[in-house]
């Protein structure tokens, strides 16, 4: 379930719904990486709530959620030592299309621009200090080949929107083939 951080108990909430985890996008600031990391944990490690029934019916496993940010924006990237040593932060994803706009750069998945490679390696690079997961948004196999080889160990390779657009598009062309005579 993806939330924004900063709406007043998104995180709290989609916890409290059930989620494993939350995505949070646009973590530009260590203030930011502790405000998400702190909604996804009860005290003493943070300051989610107790909510009213699911903290006390689940198992331990669930009292953890993972905490993934998104880096997405060359300052994001400055501050990537700072955001992913916040304690509490599990994952890192890198919002590849963002970050190369943010750098105005021309957008896509394999980091053709030397400068938005260098940017992407940069957090991969931070993750791997901090004991952080480090993700991406690959596209295709290819590019997911391309940055698992450069050490990230999250990679998606197509949005679920595009992963349904195109099952759509089989079936309807299955369907008309075999309706035609």
């Amino acid at each position: 379930m993806r939330v924004q951080w900063n709406e007043p108990g998104a995180i709290m909430k989609a916890l409290d719904a059930g989620a494993g985890g939350v995505i949070v996008p646009m973590i530009n600031s260590a203030e930011e990486a502790r405000a998400a990391a702190g909604a996804c944990r009860y005290p003493p490690d943070g300051y989610r709530s107790m909510g009213p029934i699911r903290a006390r019916v689940v198992n331990d496993e669930w009292r953890l959620p993972l905490c993934v940010l998104m880096i997405e924006t060359v300052d994001a990237v400055r501050q990537a030592e700072e955001i992913l040593g916040v304690p509490g932060v599990d994952a890192v994803f890198i919002g590849p299309n963002d970050l190369a706009a943010s750098a105005g750069l021309q957008s896509g998945y394999e980091g053709k621009h030397p400068e938005h490679k260098r940017l992407i390696l940069e957090v991969e690079k931070a993750a791997r200090a901090h004991g952080v997961t480090a993700g991406i948004m690959c596209g295709s196999p290819a590019v997911a080949k391309q940055w698992g080889e450069a050490g990230f160990q999250m990679l998606a390779l197509q949005s679920d929107t595009q992963l349904l657009t195109a099952a759509t598009a089989e079936i309807v062309t299955e369907a008309r083939t075999l309706l035609a005579r």
